[in-house]
C-alpha cells in the first residue's frame, strides 16, 4: 500500500512542482464526514498506549489513507474533517502529534491552531499538510509555530518519517511525566 513514489494528493489537487518531504518552519520553535476516533485503550501520555495521532484533513479519502498509514505504523489515531472536530477529540484525548491541514471548511486550520495553543497546556506538535502555494503554508505553518509542514501531494514514506522523528524525539519527555498531557509545545524540527 505504502509504495515509494506514489505520491498522495489531497482535496485541492496537486501541487505544482515535486512532492517536497517534510521542511522545518523557519522561526518554528525547537521545535461531510465528522471523522473517526480511534477506541480508548489508555490515556495516550501515560506511555501504557502507542502515541495518539490527531489527523484533522477535510479531504474524506486522504484523512482515511493517512489514518489507515498511521495505523498500520502502530500509532492510535483519531481523525477529523474541521477545526470544531479536531477542538473536542483534543479536548478529549491529547495527541502526540497534530497532522493539520490548514485550509478547512468551518473553523479553519489556523483557527483550531490559534485556539488550541491558548488552551491549558502541554501541547502536541503540528505538522502542517497542504497544497496551497509554498509561500502561503510557510507564512501560515510560522504563524502557529508548527514544527514542519509537507507540500500535497506528498510521499507517504515522507510523511511516516516526519512522524517518527517528531514522536520520537517526544518520547523521552513524555515517559517522564505522569498524566495526561505530556507535551510542551518545545518540540524538535523535522530535518529534511
Amino acid at each position: 500500500m505504502r509504495r515509494r513514489g506514489a505520491p498522495v494528493a489531497g482535496a485541492a489537487g496537486p501541487a505544482a512542482g515535486p512532492a517536497a518531504g517534510a521542511k522545518p518552519c523557519r522561526g518554528a520553535l525547537d521545535s461531510g464526514v465528522s471523522g473517526y476516533i480511534a477506541p480508548d485503550a489508555s490515556d495516550p501520555h501515560d506511555g501504557a498506549g502507542p502515541p495518539r495521532i490527531l489527523v484533522v484533513e477535510d479531504d474524506a479519502a486522504l484523512r482515511s489513507l493517512v489514518a489507515f498509514a498511521l495505523e498500520d505504523e502502530g500509532y492510535a489515531v483519531d481523525a477529523v474533517a474541521d477545526g470544531a472536530a479536531a477542538t473536542a477529540a483534543a479536548g478529549r484525548r491529547p495527541p502526540h502529534l497534530i497532522l493539520l491541514d490548514l485550509w478547512l471548511p468551518g473553523l479553519g486550520g489556523q483557527d483550531f491552531a490559534h485556539r488550541y495553543l491558548a488552551g491549558p497546556g502541554p501541547h502536541a506538535p503540528v505538522l502542517v499538510l497542504s497544497a496551497r502555494p509554498l509561500s502561503e503554508v510557510v507564512g501560515a505553518a510560522e504563524a502557529i509555530g508548527a514544527a514542519g509542514f509537507l507540500r500535497k501531494p506528498f510521499d507517504l514514506e515522507d510523511l511516516m518519517a516526519a512522524v517518527r522523528r517528531i514522536v520520537s524525539s517526544r518520547a523521552p519527555e513524555a515517559a517522564g511525566r505522569a498524566g495526561p498531557g505530556g507535551h510542551s509545545r518545545q518540540a524538535s524540527t523535522p530535518s529534511r
